[in-house]
Parts: structure tokens; sequence; C-alpha cells
């Protein structure tokens, strides 16, 4: 009898099975590659944690040596202080070991590495424009932190408590450092900071001695004055401000119970929220340049002139 012709359904069915059975190999080959892969960058000193972050297209990876690096593109949102952030979380921080802020990161959230004490250097990418409030308190052994050239604003408590932290480079283009930002760090135990009854970081003035008395003023080039940067100077009676000044912080004479004239540089385009609250014997605040003040200028202060060059009180202010 004659061997019967296979039908086109048949060679159809011998196909899909050939098909099938060429698909499973290269998906066994895939994986194996794939866990080869794992297992070398373990290997080199990787672990494979990468994660999105809040839900945005930033993410975070974590090496096995504790190096955690950033990428992505916008903000580091704000956390909640109350509630450990991502990394934080990985065994209360102890494996996060320092710190890769990556290029396209814009700024760096309040509370964003709040606590992660391990941490002991950070390195913050030239897109980077603004660090938050308390961003990097408590990283007690962080020791060294350069903010890149385009940042202009640092917040309150950004770096403090950092306790071994006593290198800081900051950049000139700076215009606000937030309270306390940088107190507890070494820095304040360094001579080389203080000159004249105040603390200057690469010439931007932090705060004051609240012990000093009498007459301070504030160096020739100095770039700006921190939040709160004279609060609670009881002893200080006039401050006097060279034009270099170009910004100064809310609050900055806040409670200088004995201060009784200042001068401000004419460089300044505002006079901030609360300059000189609680300032109760401040009679003369000199004052040339073509600024504005804020609305909340005169909050909490005595009834004291603005007076410009000429010795005339200004309106307006």
């Amino acid at each position: 009898m004659d061997n019967e012709k296979m039908s086109p359904q048949g060679d159809m069915g011998a196909a899909a099975v050939k098909g099938t059975k060429k698909a499973n190999v290269i998906s066994l080959v895939t994986r194996f590659f794939i866990a080869l892969l794992a297992v070398s960058l373990i290997m080199l000193g990787f672990t494979y944690v990468k994660n999105n972050f809040l839900d945005s297209d930033i993410t975070w990876s974590l090496s096995e040596k504790g190096e955690l690096t950033i990428k992505g593109e916008g903000a580091i949102e704000a956390l909640d202080p109350l509630s450990p952030s991502e990394w934080l979380d990985l065994e209360s921080g102890k494996k996060v070991k320092s710190v890769v802020i990556s290029k396209g990161i814009t700024s760096i959230g309040d509370y964003a590495f709040y606590k992660c004490q391990y941490i002991e250097s950070v390195i913050i990418a030239d897109t980077v424009t603004e660090i938050g409030d308390f961003a990097f308190q408590g990283c007690t052994k962080l020791k060294k932190v350069v903010v890149p050239e385009k940042v202009t604003a640092i917040g309150e408590g950004a770096f403090y408590g950092c306790a071994e932290l006593g290198a800081i480079t900051l950049p000139k283009g700076l215009c606000r450092i937030g309270y306390d930002a940088f107190y507890g760090t070494a820095c304040y135990k360094s001579d080389s900071v203080w000159s004249g009854g105040a603390m200057y970081i690469d010439g931007h003035l932090v705060c004051a001695d609240k012990e000093f008395e009498g007459v301070l003023d504030i160096k020739e080039g100095t770039l700006s004055v921190a939040d709160c940067a004279f609060s609670g100077c009881g002893a200080v009676s006039e401050v006097n401000m060279p034009d270099s000044v170009k910004s100064v912080g809310a609050y900055a004479f806040q409670n200088c119970d004995g201060l009784e004239s200042v001068r401000l540089s004419d460089s300044l385009s505002l006079l901030p929220e609360g300059l000189f609250h609680g300032c109760k014997r401040l009679t003369t605040v000199s004052y040339g340049g073509s600024g504005k003040a804020d609305a909340g200028f005169r909050k909490g202060g005595s009834d004291f002139s603005v007076v410009g060059k000429d010795g005339k009180v200004r309106e307006g202010f």
C-alpha cells in the first residue's frame, strides 16, 4: 500500500511544535545569561537593587559596597520625616555608605537623607539647583560636601548635626542659606572660618557669635547673609554691611535686643520678612539701594526709620 502524504494541516502542526521547542530553548538560554550577568555583577561589587522612586521617573540602585546612586530627570521630592525613606529603610540605613546624585536631578527635597547616619560621602551633580530643609540632617559620618555652582538655595537645617562635616564648599551664586543649615558641623570648631564675630564659608556669612559685643563690621567681599544669622546677638549695637552683599536672609537680625543702627548693602534687591523682628532699640537703618521691601519687612520690628544716602527718610519701607 502506498504511503499517505501528510496533509497541510499536519505540516502546520509539526512546524508549530518545532517553533515552540525553539522558543523554549531561546528562553532558557536568555534566562541563563541573565542569571550569569546577575552573578557577575554581585562578584564585581554590585547588588541588583533598583526601584522607582515615589512613582516618578527617578530611580535608585544600591551597590554591594553601599553606594546609593540616584538617576533620572527632575526633583527628589520631599519626604515625611516620620516615615523612613526607601534607602533608610534598608536595615535602618546601615547599607548606605555613599551617595551619588546623577546628572538630571534638579533638586534634593526636604528630609531626603534625614538621619542616614552611615553616609560618609556625597557627590551632587551640577544640575542640582536647590537643597531642601533638613535634607542631610543627622548624617553624622559625612565628612565633606561640595555644593555645585548652580545651587541658589540651601534649606533650613540642611546639614544640621553632621558632626564630622569639616570641609564645605559653597558656590558664589548661592542666594539663600536657611537657619542653622550647618549647625553642629565640625566647621563651627574651626578657627579659620571665624572672623570679627561672624562665621564665613566661601564668602557667605552663616552665623554670628551670640557673645559678640559692640560694632560688627561684616567682611568686605561677603556675598550673602543667612537666615537668622544674627538671631539672639543681644550685645551687638551696630552692624555695617558692605555693598558686596547681594542677599540677606529672613529674620537675619531677629531679637538683637541691643541693636540701634544698621547699614545695609545698597546691592540688596529685597529687604526680607522680619529682618529686624524683636529689635526694640533699633532707630535707624541706612539703605540707598533700589530694591524693594517684602510685605512683612517690618514684622515684629520697632518704629525705625530707613534713610537713604542723603540722610533723608525714605518712603515705602
